[in-house]
């Protein structure tokens, strides 16, 4: 069972402006959100996670963002120092609290701005930090100390995509010079370019990429895939999703599964392969030039341009289509 820290809106409110998403002057519907983060609780609630609830409190607007009280680790606390003062007051009342139910508090020194979860995810072993808006990349190698783990640091480039995990929302990054790892549990994910590898995990949410030229992973269950061009070496799973993109050379080895879609991918004229689709019930559609080994209904291996690139197309119950060019 997952446990969860919330905290009730009661003195939720758009009372400062520290990032591009605030405003006063729209402010914020205090009756919509508290229906709206009831809506949520209960949805946690329904999934087998145990909720716990901080107090709110007044002055303390943003104390909803539970994610940026801190990181935990086991029962280890590691207390946010946040960047503007307008938070800095949050911090008390999450140590407290923390403490109350056995963690042990671990400080950062105080010159240090790490703004916990909200800028901090775990991939198996390794800790991702975001830095630039909000943490500083200096705080990552002591958190890294603290923890006796791996960190790695992804510097963000657009202050409107300061956060690199999200449990219920979507992620838009625009321009990433870094390896870049994404993940949410029920949101989108947008991302204009990636200059190195990728990484992108989403439960329920549509990803769309415009291009990832250093390869990568792409994972959903619940959403479709849109890569406007790859190379390297990639692979793109979803469970009930449609997978459109296009390879561009030079292709390392790449595959794409769906269970319940369909997957279009187009072929650059310069991309030289071994390529096996095949599916379940779907149909398979060739439109490019491929010296076939292998030709049944469900069932097509052949060699495109005399490569020996492995590319992998299958879908249990949908339709398969390689095409030249644009998807």
């Amino acid at each position: 069972m997952r446990e969860l820290l919330l905290c009730p809106p009661d003195y939720y409110g758009i009372e400062y402006e520290i990032n591009p998403w605030m405003s006063r002057a729209r402010g914020a519907e205090s009756e919509l959100a508290k229906s709206q983060w009831e809506g949520l609780r209960q949805t946690l609630a329904s999934l087998d996670s145990k909720i716990e609830l901080v107090p709110p409190q007044p002055k303390l607007p943003d104390m909803v963002f539970t994610a940026n009280a801190g990181l935990t680790v086991g029962k280890k606390f590691i207390p946010s120092n946040f960047r503007y003062p307008e938070r800095a007051g949050e911090a008390p009342y999450f140590r407290r609290w923390m403490e109350e139910h056995g963690y042990e508090t671990v400080w950062l020194p105080d010159n240090l701005y790490f703004e916990g979860e909200g800028d901090a995810l775990f991939s198996n072993d390794t800790l991702f930090c975001g830095y630039k808006f909000r943490s500083d990349i200096q705080s990552h190698r002591a958190v890294g100390e603290l923890l006796r783990c791996l960190v790695i640091s992804v510097e963000l480039v657009d202050p409107r995509s300061a956060v690199v995990n999200t449990s219920s929302g979507d992620v838009e990054i625009s321009g990433s010079p870094n390896a870049l790892a994404v993940s949410t549990s029920s949101g989108d994910v947008e991302v204009d370019d990636v200059s190195d590898s990728l990484r992108i995990e989403t439960t329920s949410g549509d990803v769309s990429i415009e291009n990832a030229a250093r390869g990568g992973t792409v994972s959903t269950n619940s959403g479709e895939v849109s890569i406007r061009s790859i190379s390297g070496r990639f692979s793109v799973t979803t469970v009930s999703g449609e997978i459109r993109t296009r390879i561009i050379a030079p292709l390392q080895e790449a595959s794409f599964a769906t269970s319940s879609g369909d997957i279009r991918l187009g072929i650059d004229s310069k991309v030289a392969c071994r390529v096996e689709m095949r599916t379940t019930s779907g149909s398979l559609d060739l439109g490019v030039p491929v010296r076939t080994q292998t030709l049944t209904r469900r069932l097509v291996t052949g060699v495109i341009r005399d490569g020996v690139a492995p590319l992998r197309l299958r879908s249990t119950s949908g339709s398969i289509a390689l095409v030249s060019g644009e998807p």
